[in-house]
């Protein structure tokens, strides 16, 4: 594992490749109906993934996450 790799991804991507394997069937393809609804709902959002967080963010997270 190389410095700055998160020790969770290949867990999740191993889950995410035996569900796609198991239920292909659920499956579903990037319509333009929904590539327009995804717009609607976070193409205003402006999201700097190199940002800091600031105090608090990892806070906020937990409590949503726990819902």
């Amino acid at each position: 594992m190389e410095q700055g790799d998160d020790p969770a991804l290949i867990p999740f991507l191993q889950m995410l490749d035996d569900h796609i394997s198991g239920h292909p069937e659920q499956l579903q393809p990037m319509t333009t109906n929904l590539v327009a609804r995804l717009d609607e709902l976070v193409g205003a959002v402006d999201v700097d993934l190199n940002a800091p967080l600031e105090a608090g963010d990892e806070e906020d997270y937990k409590d949503r996450a726990s819902l």
